[in-house]
């Protein structure tokens, strides 16, 4: 989307004014405000305005701003709005969006007063956008300063004319900055360029118009860095016209990167169309507010009832916010954000616990089908891994016994019965398939290795083994020493602390050897843990958990106002050096005139010597006469 915000329009051929005049008093005469003026066009003008119109919407441009520019004091009694009546008249086209601008050129005769007044607010609530050409010192302070603050009079684009011999004012750094700051920016016409006559807003022309036009607008890209700039065309006629990308080019040459000439003809004439809507609402606020009050989920606009009560929402489905407007709060700000944190956090812990409560459920209902009559032969992977998975369900099984119980007290066999039934089948299939493994490819080490591992499963069972009958492997001593036995033996007692000795003949009932070493009071394995022990019970711990968290709030609050306070700093700064700056390019320009002054003198000086050097016997006479005369009063005397 590309903008045009400067397309020039002619006064109108003809128009002509009534005025109603009233007596009141001796010798006094009061004009009256209510002037009716009428305002036409000639079908030539429409032509000319609807041809240039159509070159414009073939080249690119999609929002068109007709410019009508006032040179005088707006008043009511002779002020005309022309663009009225000539967008009545113009043919509607798709897709295209027109505007009207009003340009006030302050001059010296409208320093004075220029008709920007409160008075005649109604008279500018027609325009879309409103533009000032200072040309002066003074009116340029006061358009950077004054009228760029948010009325409903402000003026967001300050047209510089460009085309003069020498720029009228001087653009300061803090100025420049002060008005893009309140939201203003500055128009190049790229119509001077092109040699197009811009005597009617405030410019220059002739044949100088053009070197004019580009040392004054690098001078104003050099002093707003190529920011708050948008370009327009500002040409009379057809023949100024210019495509979007062809202008960006143009433009490149003034020092401009790329990105910002792009940005020159889209996306900041695009926010100052939407910023100039402001100036129909009060202090440039766009929406309405609207009180929320701390603790309250809905609102009730001022004159009607409060709305009933909605039904409490499951912990587990909160209830969503009601439909509606964006709202802006006028609150405290720290309370509100205080209590809506607290909210949420007491929100996120029971879902949590709620989560929690779903995978305990999902666990004890979890199985994993094993047919009973499992018989065919099972390979050594599928044997690690039903081990495995019994592994799993015992250690899982373990682990939910040894939290703390939610809510209802558990029974005694609610933790122990917990995945029995897969438990008992797995060994039992495990055993089988072990023995099948052992009678087809003999005493391997695999196989040793899978009996100490269901004997280490039967262990951790305890005295659940027997009830449920899970025998263990009776071993027949091997005539080797008792080397196998011994290595099944140690590690059988890996889960023990390793107080228990090899020996030589293994135990025939590994439940018996548990039971001999609990008579004993060695410890015969010990459950496995993953997890550290049970600490803290979940409510302490979330208590615990919500006191951090309000004390990380605390330190974000110091840090945020912290950060607020550095960015203060830094934008005093930055006005300080902006101040600097200018005081630096105002020594450079004293310094420059200094230079010249004295590059003058030198050559007046020069200029004497070498009149001297070429008439120095004339000057020796001169000299000589002097002196001659000088004794002749002496001697007389």
């Amino acid at each position: 989307m590309y903008f045009d915000l400067n397309v020039p329009i002619p006064p109108p051929a003809s128009g002509s004014s009534s005025q109603s005049v009233s007596k009141k008093g001796k010798g006094k005469q009061q004009q009256q405000q209510g002037s009716t003026f009428s305002v036409a066009f000639s079908p030539a003008q429409i032509t000319a305005i609807e041809a240039r119109v159509d070159i414009l919407v073939h080249l690119g441009y999609t929002v068109i701003a007709f410019n009508q520019t006032v040179q005088k004091k707006v008043e009511q009694k002779s002020f005309v709005n022309v663009l009225d009546p000539l967008l009545g008249q113009l043919r509607r086209r798709q897709g295209v969006v027109y505007l009207k601008r009003l340009t006030v050129v302050l001059d010296e005769d409208s320093e004075k007063g220029f008709g920007l007044t409160n008075a005649n607010a109604s008279l500018f609530a027609a325009y879309d956008l409103l533009a000032l050409v200072p040309t002066t010192e003074t009116t340029f302070s006061l358009a950077c300063l004054t009228h760029t603050q948010p009325s409903p009079l402000t003026t967001h684009i300050l047209s510089i004319p460009l085309t003069l011999p020498r720029l009228p004012f001087r653009m300061k750094h803090t100025l420049v900055r002060a008005a893009m700051r309140n939201g203003a920016v500055f128009e190049i016409n790229y119509a001077g360029a092109l040699g197009a006559d811009d005597s009617s807003s405030g410019g220059g022309s002739g044949p100088g118009a053009k070197r004019n036009w580009w040392a004054a607008a690098k001078d104003v890209v050099r002093v707003t860095k190529g920011k708050g700039i948008i370009l327009s065309g500002g040409g009379p006629g057809e023949t100024e016209l210019r495509a979007p990308k062809d202008v960006g080019n143009l433009i490149t040459f003034l020092d401009l990167p790329q990105n910002l000439a792009h940005d020159a003809s889209t996306t900041t004439p695009k926010s100052v169309v939407l910023r100039a809507q402001t100036r129909k609402t009060y202090r440039a606020v766009f929406s309405e507010p609207r009180v929320v009050i701390p603790g309250q989920t809905s609102e009730a606009q001022p004159g009607e009832p409060a709305p009933a009560s909605a039904p409490t929402a499951p912990a587990s489905q909160p209830a969503d916010p009601p439909p509606g407007p964006p709202t802006v709060s006028i609150t405290n700000g720290s309370t509100d954000s205080v209590g809506k944190k607290r909210l949420a956090r007491k929100e996120m812990a029971e879902r949590l616990r709620i989560q929690m409560d779903n995978e305990r459920l999902q666990l004890s209902l979890l199985v994993v089908q094993v047919p009973d009559d499992y018989s065919f032969t099972m390979s050594l992977a599928k044997l690690t891994s039903l081990s495995t998975q019994t592994l799993s369900l015992l250690l899982e099984r373990q682990r939910l016994a040894s939290l703390p119980p939610f809510g209802a007290q558990p029974t005694a066999t609610s933790s122990n019965n917990l995945h029995i039934p897969q438990i008992t089948r797995n060994m039992r299939q495990l055993k089988a398939g072990i023995l099948e493994m052992e009678a087809s490819e003999g005493r391997s080490e695999a196989v040793v290795l899978l009996k100490s591992q269901h004997g280490r499963m039967r262990g951790m069972l305890g005295p659940d083994a027997d009830a449920l009958g899970i025998e263990s492997f009776v071993e027949e001593p091997a005539p080797g020493g008792g080397q196998t036995e011994s290595a099944e033996s140690g590690v059988e007692g890996e889960g023990s602390s390793g107080s228990a000795s090899l020996s030589s003949t293994p135990p025939t009932d590994l439940h018996q050897e548990w039971t001999r070493k609990e008579s004993s009071s060695e410890p015969v394995y010990t459950p496995y843990t993953d997890d550290p022990e049970a600490g803290m019970h979940p409510s302490v711990m979330l208590q615990e958990q919500r006191r951090v968290m309000d004390d990380q709030d605390a330190h974000l609050e110091i840090l945020s106002y912290s950060v607020n306070r550095q960015r203060d700093t830094s934008l005093q700064i930055n006005d300080e050096l902006g101040v600097h700056t200018g005081l630096l390019e105002e020594l450079d320009t004293d310094l420059e005139h200094t230079h010249s002054r004295l590059t003058g003198a030198r050559r007046q000086l020069g200029r004497v010597a070498k009149g001297t050097r070429e008439h120095g016997s004339t000057v020796t006479i001169g000299l000589l006469i002097l002196v001659l005369l000088i004794l002749i009063i002496v001697f007389k005397t």
